[in-house]
């Protein structure tokens, strides 16, 4: 299973963060980007600020409020929305949520600049990322550029040695890269998958969109 939650954007749009809130840890990939995991104490946290407290005790394990782009997004709550219409005064941010298993999944993406809401919601990540500024490279597509495949999930990308360098998680249960889905699909037929984040069937076999 790989699951994601994450702000991203240029370095200097994203500097301020971890000084605003003790939760927020900026990772750094590729290409001047760095992302923000959206973890359950940085949306704790993100609740307090923008809507005057919370309700959640056990921030990794207790649901938020509603998300305000449902069926799209399941964690783009108010909180996270102001937040990332705070930082996008600096520079264009996206907010990326991506689940699959077993091969089969969908994301879900959204982008602000000076405060405001320029694209989405969107399907594609790569597309979010040709945006920031990213080139893919090696025969990869863009989310395999920035190595978002490294971690299975949100939480492990706070881990010590999570932002050092280091190959994609081998795609037992995740999707990182084009290439690698078409070494793993068996050979009859192309894959469809359906999330629940995405209104339009996605071809893993063809490209992480």
């Amino acid at each position: 299973m790989y699951t994601l939650e994450a702000i991203l954007a240029r370095e200097s749009t994203l500097r301020t963060a971890e000084i605003e809130f003790s939760a927020a840890k900026l990772i750094t990939l590729p290409q001047g980007i760095c992302m923000i995991p959206m973890v359950g104490s940085l949306l704790q946290q993100l609740e307090i600020r923008y809507q005057g407290g919370t309700k959640v005790a056990l921030p990794d394990f207790q649901r938020f409020s509603e998300s305000l782009y449902r069926p799209e997004f399941e964690r783009l709550v108010k909180g996270v929305d102001q937040f990332a219409r705070y930082l996008s005064e600096r520079g264009l941010v996206a907010y990326v949520e991506a689940t699959f298993v077993s091969g089969s999944g969908g994301h879900a993406t959204l982008m602000w600049e000076n405060g405001s809401v320029v694209g989405g919601p969107g399907n594609c990540i790569n597309l979010v990322l040709q945006r920031l500024g990213v080139v893919a490279s090696g025969g990869s597509d863009e989310f395999a550029t920035l190595n978002l495949g490294k971690c299975r999930s949100t939480k492990q990308w706070l881990t010590e040695d999570a932002a050092q360098p280091g190959a994609c998680v081998p795609c037992q249960a995740i999707v990182c890269s084009p290439v690698q889905v078409r070494s793993c699909l068996p050979a009859v037929g192309r894959v469809t998958a359906r999330g629940p984040r995405s209104r339009h069937p996605v071809h893993l076999s063809d490209r992480m969109c």
